[in-house]
């Protein structure tokens, strides 16, 4: 994306059973390189991106500028 000079940003898209962390995140955008949260220490502590945890069903949708 940032070859082509193009504006993205990623937002999370909740299910509509999410949890409790899923659905404040529902909506919120962060630039592509950006995590959503970091939680903890270890490989994987850092959620770049859903599912954020086991049973997940949320996905991730992507804002293009104009």
């Amino acid at each position: 994306v940032k070859a082509s000079e193009v504006e993205a940003r990623k937002f999370w898209i909740a299910d509509n059973m999410a949890c409790d962390i899923c659905s404040k995140l529902n909506g919120t955008k962060r630039d592509i390189d950006a995590p959503f949260f970091v939680k903890g220490t270890g490989p994987y502590a850092v959620c770049d991106h859903p599912p954020a945890h086991p049973n997940c069903r949320c996905g991730l949708g992507y804002d293009f500028s104009e």
